[in-house]
């Protein structure tokens, strides 16, 4: 998808568009805009949209710092973070937001490890096959999402890798499948319902309003649950 399927839309003369997708561009943005279609944008960190459309902005920082303050308080010191591609600005952010909280924590972020996932099932596999070969290994693991995290529940248990006594993980977004494997799946919960309807609300309202000034920002919080997959590390 780019901005010939968003020129389709306008083609079709339609109302209004909400932007959920990672992957756009804020080419894509401008040719709604300037198009006089109406345009919500959920915010993945394209400093260009602030003024041009209706923006709702993720809070990953406070969901993300509450996994790292919980898991230190639990007591883990080695901890470990899987991103996403890091061509990605939004696997760039919560690498940064990561490393942030452990500095918050009294944790070097210099010693980090930081191992490049895809975001996928398979990429926490791999991510797990290099990290069961780092020595010291780490205790605990924050993964950039519940995929991932998914991988690395799976390959810990190919490995005999106990869960969590051995290696605690959290992951990031609240899929239906995190409060189904076994362990639960921690996790800093995004809210998908709520933004789902939060856009709608805002595009709906931007339509009715075409002349107001486009350029509010709404911002969505982040939590964390904490189930079954976090525990203390294991003495040495």
């Amino acid at each position: 998808l780019g901005i010939e399927f968003i020129r389709s839309l306008i083609e079709k003369s339609v109302d209004g568009i909400l932007f959920m997708s990672s992957s756009m561009s804020i080419e894509m943005v401008e040719e709604a805009v300037n198009n006089k279609i109406q345009a919500v944008v959920l915010d993945w960190g394209i400093p260009q949209v602030d003024g041009l459309a209706t923006t709702i902005r993720i809070n990953f920082e406070e969901g993300i710092h509450q996994a790292i303050k919980y898991l230190v308080e639990l007591g883990h010191t080695r901890i470990a973070h899987v991103s996403g591609p890091l061509n990605l600005w939004t696997a760039q952010a919560r690498r940064d937001i990561f490393l942030d909280a452990l500095m918050d924590n009294e944790l070097d972020p210099n010693q980090a490890m930081i191992y490049e996932g895809n975001l996928r099932i398979d990429g926490g596999r791999r991510a797990f096959d290099q990290l069961i070969h780092t020595s010291p290994r780490p205790t605990a693991v924050f993964t950039a999402n519940d995929l991932t995290a998914l991988g690395m529940v799976w390959a810990a248990r190919n490995y005999g890798v106990n869960l969590p006594e051995q290696l605690s993980i959290i992951g990031l977004d609240n899929i239906e499948l995190a409060s189904e494997i076994n362990p639960t799946l921690t996790t800093v919960a995004l809210p998908r319902n709520e933004i789902g309807k939060l856009a709608m609300q805002l595009l709906l309202d931007d339509i009715e309003n075409p002349d107001k000034q486009a350029d509010r920002c709404h911002e969505v919080s982040t939590q964390l649950c904490i189930r079954e997959s976090t525990t203390y590390p294991m003495a040495e």
